[in-house]
C-alpha cells in the first residue's frame, strides 16, 4: 500500500493490537464483583476504548477489498480462497486439535461421534474469535452485488441505506419487549459498517477533527460509565453497550476511522516499517493470538501478576510480538506460508 494510504496501514495495525488488548481486558471485566474496583475499572477502560476495532476492520474491507472488486468472479473467489479461507481452515484445524486433541485421538468415542463433533466445531468455530471470519466471509459472498451498488448508487441512496441501518441500531434494543412482524434483517448487521467504510473512503469532504475528537470522547464516556451502571444494576458484568452493533460503538468507530484518515503524523522510517509490517501480517496475527493468550494463561502469565492497568497492556504487547514472530517464521516455510494468513 502506498504512502497515500499509510493511514489505513496505521489503522489496521492499531486495530490488530486493539483486538488483543480487548481480549486480555475481557478476562478482567469478567471479574466484576469479585475483584477490586480499581482493577475492574482498568479492565473496563481498556475494554471500552478498543471496541471500535472489529467494526473498523469491516470498514477497511469496505474501503479497499470491496472497492477493488473488478467484476471477475473467478479471480475474486480465487484470491478470497487463498488469502482468507485457506488460513481460516488451517487455523481452525490447529485450534480443534489444540483444544480437543485428546478427545479426537482417544478411544472414548466412536469414529461417527468424532466426525459429528468435528463437523459441529467447524460450523460454530473452533476458537472464540473465529466468528469474525465467518461473518466477513459471508459478506464477501455479496461483494459481486454490493460492488455494483456502491459504484452506481447516488449519495442520497447511500445515505438512505445507512440511515435505515442506523435506525435499526437505535430502535432494536428499544423494541426488545415488543412483538413485531417487521423484518429488518435486510438492512442490519455488519453490512452497514462495510458500506459505511466504502462511503467514508470515497467522501472527499473532511469532518472537522475537533468534532471527531468530541464524538470519540462522548461515545467512549457513554460506553465506559454506562457499562459500569448496567453491570452494577445486574450485579454481574453487562456487555450490552460493548456490542459492535450499538449506536455508541458506531459513533466510536466512525470517529476513529475519520481521525486516522484526517490526521497526518510524521513517523520516522523505522516506525513506519514496523507499522506496515504489522498491518501486512494482521490477519495471521489475529488468527494465532488466541492460541498465544491461552498458552500465556496456562503458564501463569495473567493479568493478576500485577495491577491490570499495567499487566493488560504488558500481556497484550507480549502477545502481539509473539504472534507476529510465529506468523513471520511460519511464512518462511515454502509449503506452509500460504496457510498462515
Amino acid at each position: 500500500m502506498t504512502n497515500k494510504f499509510f493511514w489505513a496501514n496505521s489503522l489496521r495495525a492499531t486495530a490488530t493490537f486493539g483486538i488483543i488488548l480487548l481480549h486480555v481486558a475481557s478476562s478482567v471485566n469478567a471479574g466484576f464483583g469479585r475483584i477490586s474496583n480499581a482493577d475492574w475499572w482498568a479492565g473496563n477502560f481498556y475494554g471500552s476504548i478498543t471496541r471500535w476495532c472489529v467494526p473498523v476492520f469491516v470498514m477497511l474491507s469496505g474501503s479497499f477489498a470491496l472497492e477493488k472488486y473488478n467484476g471477475n468472479l473467478k479471480d475474486f473467489f480465487s484470491k478470497t480462497f487463498k488469502r482468507i479461507l485457506l488460513p481460516f481452515i488451517f487455523w481452525s484445524i490447529v485450534y480443534l486439535f489444540f483444544y480437543h486433541g485428546k478427545d479426537l485421538v482417544g478411544n472414548q468415542t466412536t469414529a461417527s461421534q468424532k466426525t459429528d463433533f468435528v463437523f459441529r466445531q467447524l460450523l460454530s468455530g473452533t476458537a472464540v474469535h473465529l466468528w469474525f471470519v465467518y461473518m466477513i466471509l459471508s459478506m464477501y459472498l455479496l461483494f459481486p452485488l454490493l460492488s455494483k451498488f456502491v459504484k452506481y448508487c447516488s449519495r442520497q441512496e447511500m445515505f438512505y441505506f445507512l440511515g435505515l441501518w442506523l435506525l435499526c441500531l437505535i430502535m432494536t434494543p428499544l423494541l426488545t419487549n415488543y412483538e413485531t412482524d417487521f423484518d429488518s434483517s435486510y438492512f442490519t448487521g455488519f453490512i452497514g459498517y462495510l458500506l459505511l467504510g466504502n462511503y467514508l473512503f470515497k467522501e472527499e469532504r473532511k469532518l472537522g477533527n475537533g468534532w471527531m475528537w468530541l464524538l470519540f470522547i462522548v461515545a467512549l464516556g457513554y460506553t465506559f460509565f454506562g457499562t459500569y451502571i448496567l453491570s452494577n444494576r445486574s450485579h454481574a458484568m453487562d456487555e450490552t453497550l460493548l456490542a459492535s452493533l450499538t449506536p455508541n460503538i458506531f459513533l466510536l468507530s466512525l470517529a476513529v476511522y475519520r481521525l486516522f484518515r484526517n490526521v497526518r503524523v510524521n513517523l520516522h522510517a523505522p516506525i513506519r516499517r514496523i507499522v506496515d509490517t504489522v498491518s501486512e501480517h494482521s490477519y495471521g496475527i489475529f488468527l494465532v493470538h488466541i492460541l498465544v493468550l491461552t498458552l500465556f494463561d496456562r503458564y501463569g502469565f495473567r493479568y493478576t501478576l500485577m495491577a491490570p492497568i499495567i499487566s493488560v497492556p504488558l500481556i497484550s504487547i507480549s502477545c502481539l510480538l509473539l504472534s507476529f514472530g510465529i506468523v513471520y517464521l511460519l511464512k518462511k516455510i515454502p509449503f506452509i506460508k500460504i496457510l498462515i494468513g
